[in-house]
């Protein structure tokens, strides 16, 4: 295909002597120059120019070339199949790549396609299941500097698009590490100017330079109101906090640009103080291995050891729960109560783990449903759920604890999302739209007569074919269909003058002719159309589906958020129960008092563990540990941090005794 064309007026037109389609892809990648551009065409995402280089290096994908530029050389292209997009956007993502999808729009019966921006896939931006790992958030922070006289706070927002959670923080400059170990972002948006700063020292994290305009605190206050439709930011405590409303606004600023659209399903910001939480420095949550081993491998973490947890939601919870040991001691008791109940009913326990095992991740496809990206048999898995977040309020009814039952009174979701969902939805759908029936033909009379239309043209045919013999006695006469001739008459060629008058000649070959007739023409029209119309139509109330289900996506994200706490309990108490765990005593006065400490973590490793004792207390503040190489001491130290890092989370703990 050639791809100049004539242009009277070169000199003024950047792109004079492009196709259009060639055209409009150097039109959107100017507009994203920091992206690679993968555009829609056909069956095919394809890429061009340098970007094709890219992909080809990046990839390993064929490269290839399109037509000539306006200097004659050739125009590299490479492109990825439209079914296995979701891999290829792993690979790129994990690379740290941001990737800009282009679809097509319009029919493609009715002339050339239009192409737009779709959305732009970034690694703190992804919201794709297959894209995620399924126990880790991908959060999306920015910093932003201050511009007054605190030169050295620094305001923090990040948002976890796949579940919707948006938090805000300051912190300093020291402390930033810190705080990027604890939130674990996967994109980091700072301004470009004070990128440079950063860049040397966060080696391991994506960071996304934007104009300073966007860090500024009169920007994000203008955009938290219209993201929430509010008049005030008090509510939320950041009428006195510029430096975080300022990372904000440029949060919310590049999710919209990279979305292509507001993102609704945000919730309402939480701000984060450092009161909240036990502070753990970053050199401290490596040494203690929480979530990932000090040499990044596959070997025993806490997070690993605990994680007897159901759902994702859960372990992503468990998680999150490591990362945060709790100030707040009346919740840390609540905590602690419930595992003591849950312990307490050891059936009831094994009865809410079988419950919440089917539950799927409410989490991501509440937010799919928000953001019009949901699949079918996810929408369907959706459906399936919501009778089981009712079994669970069931199963746990028993346990008579005020932390458990605060959980179950939010699981309750308005049964007309079922209804609606269990009346629209087939059984099994089809993995995609494209790919087959989702929306129950008794859902909707008008699609119910164009899939008869459409799955029985075979018995259409054979009656045809019986009357039509029986009319002329030609008792070799077929009645057949192809898809380049559609629905035929065929006759050998030797009885084709005896066919009848309302017979036309429609193709001849070596031994037969073939015809059709008006009534048999009628019929084909509308059976090559039904399916289009029906595919058609089935898009159509697909998505009125989800206009309706975007009605309960905040509610669903309760349900997840709490579905979540109970799983976490539940695995907390199961392994206690199976590594003989005790509830810590939580004390108003100051020290600590461990008889027969062990490290979670080892012990499981290991046949053998001796406990250990500590005592710290005023007037005995300090213990000095000495011993050999491999002594263990490290061991002992981290087994007393861990314990006291278990209690504030809410768990019980490896001892004989702990009182914190």
């Amino acid at each position: 295909m050639a791809t100049k064309k004539a242009s009277n007026d070169s000199t003024s037109d950047a792109y004079a002597g492009y196709t259009p389609a060639i055209r409009r892809f150097l039109e959107i990648k100017a507009q994203n120059p920091n992206a690679l551009l993968l555009y829609r065409m056909g069956d095919f995402y394809e890429t061009f120019f340098e970007d094709a280089v890219w992909a080809n290096r990046l990839l390993g994908i064929t490269l290839t070339a399109r037509g000539t530029d306006v200097n004659g050389d050739p125009i590299p292209m490479a492109g990825v199949p439209e079914k296995t997009l979701d891999q290829y956007l792993a690979r790129l993502v994990k690379q740290g790549v941001s990737v800009a999808i282009c679809e097509q729009v319009g029919d493609p019966n009715k002339g050339p396609l239009e192409r737009h921006l779709a959305r732009i896939v970034t690694p703190g931006t992804l919201t794709e299941s297959e894209l995620l790992p399924q126990k880790q958030n991908a959060a999306l922070l920015a910093v932003a500097p201050a511009t007054g006289r605190h030169q050295e706070r620094l305001g923090l927002a990040w948002v976890v698009l796949s579940n919707g959670e948006f938090r805000t923080a300051t912190t300093s400059l020291t402390e930033l590490a810190s705080e990027i170990t604890r939130i674990g972002p996967s994109e980091v948006l700072v301004p470009e100017d004070f990128k440079a700063r950063l860049q040397e020292e966060y080696l391991n994290v994506t960071l996304t330079g934007l104009p300073a305009w966007h860090f500024s605190p009169d920007h994000g206050e203008s955009m938290l109101k219209h993201q929430f439709g509010v008049q005030t930011l008090a509510a939320w405590g950041l009428d006195d906090q510029p430096e975080a409303v300022s990372a904000a606004g440029a949060l919310l600023s590049y999710v919209e640009t990279t979305q292509c659209e507001a993102v609704s399903h945000i919730l309402a910001p939480v701000h984060e103080v450092q009161t909240d939480f036990i502070g753990i420095d970053s050199a401290s949550r490596r040494n203690l291995e929480l979530t990932e081993t000090l040499r990044g491998d596959d070997g025993p973490t806490l997070f690993g050891l605990l994680d007897h947890c159901q759902t994702t939601m859960g372990s992503r919870k468990l998680r999150h729960w490591l990362h945060h040991p709790l100030r707040k001691t009346s919740e840390v008791s609540a905590r602690h109560g419930a595992i003591a109940s849950l312990l307490n009913e050891p059936s009831l326990l094994e009865n809410l783990a079988q419950a919440l095992k089917p539950v799927p991740d409410l989490e991501r496809l509440a937010t799919r449903v928000a953001m019009k990206t949901i699949r079918p048999k996810e929408l369907a898995a959706l459906r399936d759920a919501l009778p089981q977040l009712a079994k669970i309020a069931q199963t746990a009814i028993g346990f008579n604890d005020p932390y458990i039952n605060a959980q179950l009174e939010n699981l309750v979701v308005d049964p007309a999302l079922f209804a609606k969902l269990h009346e629209a939805l087939l059984e099994d759908p089809a993995a995609l739209l494209r790919d087959g029936d989702v929306i129950a033909s008794s859902y909707n009379a008008e699609l119910a007569e164009l899939r008869a239309l459409r799955d029985n043209a075979g018995d259409f045919l054979v009656e045809f074919e019986a009357r039509e013999r029986a009319a002329t006695g030609l008792s070799t006469l077929r009645v057949q269909y192809n898809r380049v001739h559609g629905f035929f008459i065929e006759v050998s060629r030797g009885l084709a003058d005896q066919v009848p008058m309302h017979y036309h000649r429609r193709q001849t070959l070596k031994n037969a002719e073939r015809f059709t007739t008006p009534e048999l023409k009628e019929y084909e029209d509308k059976a090559l159309s039904a399916q289009e119309r029906s595919q058609s139509l089935q898009k159509e109330l697909y998505n009125e589906l989800l206009d309706f289900a975007d009605q309960y996506v905040t509610t669903l994200q309760v349900a997840a958020q709490h579905v979540a706490v109970l799983d976490v309990l539940a695995a907390l108490a199961l392994h206690a129960q199976k590594a003989n765990w005790i509830r810590p005593q939580l004390e108003s006065a100051p020290g600590i008092e461990i008889y027969g400490a062990r490290h979670p973590v080892v012990e499981d490793a290991i046949e053998h563990y001796t406990p250990n004792d500590c005592v710290l207390m005023p007037g005995r503040r300090l213990l000095v540990i000495t011993g050999p190489n491999m002594g263990g001491k490290s061991t002992y130290m981290r087994s007393i941090a861990l314990i006291v890092l278990l209690t504030f989370i809410g768990s019980f703990v490896p001892a004989t005794s702990a009182r914190i």
